[in-house]
Parts: C-alpha cells; sequence; structure tokens
C-alpha cells in the first residue's frame, strides 16, 4: 500500500514561483523613486552590479516605505540576475519623469 509522490522538476517549480511573484507585484503599485536615485539604479543595471543594487533597494525602502513595491521588485530582479528587466524597469520609470 505505497503512494508514489513525485516531485516537480525543479525548473518547474521555479517558474511558478516566478510567476506568483509576477503576480504579487502585479497588484502593488510602484511608485519610482526621486530622479537622482533612478540615475543610480540606471548606473548599477548597466554594469550589472547585482549587489549593489539590493543594497540601493535596501536604502529606497529606509529612504520612504512607498518606495517599498519598487525596492522588493528590484530585490527580486536582481536576486534573479535579471539585469535587462532591471534596465528596462529603471528606463521605463525615468522616462516618466
Amino acid at each position: 500500500n505505497l503512494t508514489w509522490v513525485y516531485a516537480e522538476p525543479e525548473e518547474e517549480q521555479k517558474e511558478r514561483s516566478a510567476e506568483k511573484q509576477k503576480e504579487k507585484r502585479a497588484e502593488e503599485p510602484l511608485i519610482p523613486p526621486p530622479p537622482e536615485e533612478m540615475e543610480v539604479l540606471y548606473e548599477l543595471a548597466m554594469i550589472g552590479n547585482m549587489g549593489d543594487i539590493h543594497r540601493q533597494a535596501d536604502y529606497l525602502e529606509a529612504l520612504d516605505h512607498q518606495y517599498l513595491p519598487f525596492a522588493n521588485t528590484l530585490r527580486w530582479l536582481a536576486g534573479n540576475f535579471d539585469e535587462q528587466e532591471i534596465l528596462a524597469l529603471v528606463e521605463q520609470y525615468m522616462k516618466k519623469e
């Protein structure tokens, strides 16, 4: 009387987790930080410095709680080493200023 339990392939787990994170982030309005902070993020994204992007996200959260969703998005993207998405996010909000 055994029931075999199969684990999902790791890639499927990562994809599902990524989709959940995207949905969660889509629900939260992103309020971009001031232009000078966006310039810093742009430069960090251009050189691909994920560690400093993480630290900048922490700084933005401490700067003002309203930047929390933006900071969380940065952390998630930096954690996934998604330079292109970070760059696209920063450029999108730099154009709105």
